[in-house]
């Protein structure tokens, strides 16, 4: 949000309780963020909501982005790698379908296109809900003082004989 405010915009966090166990109350979570409209804030309209997290971005607004942070993965991979909890609800195949659809739904709904943090998670809505996304990076820490210029990056021990002819 800080960065967002730094650059002229009037920013806000709107953060939504979740809790994802036991499987009805899973369900009842995902019903009760998609009855929230966020289009007006105490009589002050929302020009743009970004999605961010499961189940928040199912809020309701007319001008939605999404920049996927994070899914509910136990509906994704963690279900094909048998370590989701989901697979031990005896509705676990059923909430999975409703996740997989409200996120289909709700991606598909936007007019913006789709972001992701990374190109994993960019690969996960491509795999499993065939949504087409751009991988969008976030700043890395103290990026604010990052500048253009040289720069070397070692990622293991250097040789001294590089470093005596110049990086030749």
């Amino acid at each position: 949000m800080a960065a967002l405010n730094q650059r002229g915009h009037e920013a806000v966090e709107i953060t939504l309780p979740f809790k994802w166990y036991p499987g009805q109350t899973l369900a009842d979570h995902i019903h009760a963020a998609k009855l929230i409209d966020i289009s007006e804030v105490e009589a002050v309209p929302v020009d743009l909501a970004i999605g961010l997290k499961f189940p928040a971005w199912l809020a309701r607004h007319l001008n939605k982005v999404f920049w996927v942070i994070h899914q509910h993965r136990q509906a994704y991979d963690m279900w094909e790698a048998g370590n989701s909890d989901l697979l031990d609800d005896p509705q676990g195949e059923a909430l999975r379908a409703l996740i997989h659809e409200e996120d289909r739904t709700a991606f598909g709904e936007s007019p913006h296109p789709v972001y992701a943090n990374s190109g994993n998670v960019a690969g996960r809505l491509e795999r499993y809900l065939g949504v087409q996304s751009i991988p969008l990076y976030h700043p890395p820490p103290n990026a604010d003082v990052l500048r253009q210029g040289a720069l070397v990056i070692i990622s293991s021990r250097p040789d001294v004989s590089m470093l005596r002819n110049g990086w030749n």
